[in-house]
């Protein structure tokens, strides 16, 4: 009520409280016509004329299929008699097979047919299905090849379809004549940070973020056109790599591995370590990237044609004819893995994707970028760079929520959450003492950021004077907390690498000391941090008492 009654007795503040209703008003109505825009369009590429489709029927005995699919595809020679090879091409995410494939297509029908279909979740067939995993795709697909009657087919795979086409062919081995891998996914110790879970959680932030933005914004349905969508990133989120070593070691068909020696998406190293691990495999290196298909398309055509050649007319290896060299490196043990730093555009999604994080929590996003450093995923200033960015970012943002929406901002979600009034009102006074120090000193101080930032708008400090103290703050704490848990995370490494079954656990187990050691030990080192901590332990204490005292 006294709230109330200070801001109806104060001008100005009851000018900013109906900018800030008048705000959230629009934006809910905004949101609300946007939802109704797309429903009435919902998202479904047309059949493209060069396509055909097929609908795939419910199965009881397959999870996957609990409705009807319909795949979208391309058959150069759909009234071929059965006697030519015939070449089934599976695209990646989120390019659909039209667009990847488009002059790879007419080159390979020099050799036979030619079948490219567009996966579920992607281009023409249907959109939303229950699962976008590798492992689904192939069960889509295998259905596919059993309904247009296709009984054998040489798969060419690029990027995640890699992943299908050895799950179709660990399915189906016998609808598989040969396989060849392009720039192609493979086993799950070259793919981002080598540990499905840590993947797994990646991933996850990823689909958080999309799904965020598809449904938090009112983009009246612009965002559902966008191919990094919420199907490119569920079918990372649901897919499981770890299976695909195994099925490495156990195929049995001839195998070509066409790669980059610059893919910045999928490494090198993978390709090679597919190679080792098959020894009827060939493998073949371009000096290229990852989207090589587009760049090098004639140079891949030639590669693949000669090789289902070979393969035609029986003049490459099985799995028991291979190299018996070969087949002894094969059965090696997994050596030690040299994981090589991210480059070009997957450092870009990396460092957009620490930048995110750090809007959840700024320290343990230094401390996990730090830790990725350590590892050698990425290098440590882009670690650094990207932890900045995001810091920056997020408390001006902070810093302006103050500035324009004012103390009745604080009575709504999130800055509800995360902000008490009370800290306000403390932070304020330390402000309009020792403004510029205390903006300073808060960077070093968890707990008391939000609050400081969030006054320092509300105050009507300077963007520029609140710029200049804490840029230099920020880059003073950021490179030192990275450093930190690069240099903690390097000597876990080691127990990490000598424990693999525990890494998880000593990862988070490093995490949360780290994140202890922010938290509790480097504010005893100022008196301000000592009061803010102490307040802090007597507020839970108060809390427990009162609960108990119920």
């Amino acid at each position: 009520m006294n709230q109330v009654r200070n801001i109806k007795s104060n001008p100005e503040k009851r000018w900013k409280f109906k900018r800030w209703h008048t705000i959230s008003a629009v934006y809910i109505v905004l949101l609300v016509i946007s939802y109704f825009v797309r429903l009435g369009y919902p998202v479904q590429i047309p059949v493209a004329t060069d396509q055909k489709t097929v609908t795939l029927g419910q199965s009881s005995s397959i999870e996957t299929f609990h409705r009807n699919i319909n795949i979208a595809y391309i058959d150069t020679d759909p009234d071929a008699t059965g006697m030519d090879p015939v070449i089934l091409l599976l695209h990646g995410s989120p390019m659909a097979a039209g667009k990847t494939f488009h002059t790879l297509i007419p080159a390979l029908t020099q050799t036979g047919r030619v079948i490219a279909p567009d996966l579920p979740g992607f281009g023409s067939s249907t959109q939303k299905i229950p699962d976008y995993s590798i492992e689904a795709h192939a069960k889509y697909i295998l259905r596919f090849l059993q309904h247009i009657g296709i009984a054998k087919v040489h798969v060419v795979a690029y990027s995640m379809g890699g992943g299908v086409a050895l799950n179709l062919a660990q399915m189906s081995p016998e609808h598989v004549r040969s396989m060849t891998l392009l720039s192609a996914i493979g086993v799950q110790e070259f793919e981002l940070l080598g540990d499905y879970h840590l993947n797994h959680a990646l991933h996850g932030i990823q689909l958080a973020t999309i799904w965020l933005l598809n449904n938090g914004l009112p983009h009246m349905g612009l965002l559902d056109k966008v191919p990094i969508g919420l199907s490119y990133a569920r079918n990372f989120y649901d897919t499981d790599q770890r299976p695909l070593r195994k099925y490495l070691t156990e195929l049995e068909a001839p195998l070509l591995i066409l790669h980059g020696q610059r893919d910045g998406l999928i490494p090198v190293t993978a390709a090679q370590e597919h190679f080792r691990i098959v020894p009827q495999s060939q493998l073949k290196l371009y000096d290229s990237g990852h989207l090589m298909v587009f760049s090098q398309t004639h140079l891949l055509a030639d590669d693949i044609r000669a090789f289902i050649h070979r393969v035609e007319t029986a003049r490459t290896k099985s799995r028991t004819t291979a190299d018996p060299q070969r087949i002894a490196d094969a059965h090696k043990a997994v050596n030690e893995v040299e994981f090589p730093p991210v480059t070009g555009i997957t450092l870009i999604i990396f460092m957009l994707l620490i930048a995110l994080a750090t809007l959840i929590s700024e320290d343990l996003t230094c401390i996990g970028a730090g830790l990725m450093a350590a590892r050698g995923t990425i290098g440590f200033i882009p670690a650094v760079a990207a932890s900045f960015l995001g810091i920056f970012l997020g408390d001006i943002l902070l810093f302006l929520a103050g500035k324009h929406l004012g103390r009745p901002a604080l009575g709504y979600p999130p800055l509800k959450w995360i902000m008490k009034k009370e800290d306000i009102r403390r932070t304020s006074r330390w402000f309009n003492a020792k403004g510029p120090i205390i903006i300073t000193i808060s960077r070093f101080l968890p707990g008391s950021r939000f609050p400081t930032y969030f006054s320092a708008g509300m105050l009507g400090t300077s963007f520029w004077l609140f710029s200049f103290y804490f840029l230099i703050a920020a880059l003073i704490w950021t490179p030192l907390l990275v450093g930190l848990a690069a240099a903690v995370g390097s000597q876990m490494l080691v127990y990490y690498d000598r424990y693999k079954h525990y890494g998880i656990i000593i990862l988070i187990g490093t995490i949360f000391l780290l994140w202890l050691l922010i938290k509790l030990v480097v504010p005893l080192f100022s008196v301000r941090g000592r009061r803010l901590l102490l307040a802090s332990i007597q507020h839970k204490l108060h809390k427990v008492l009162n609960l108990f005292s119920k």
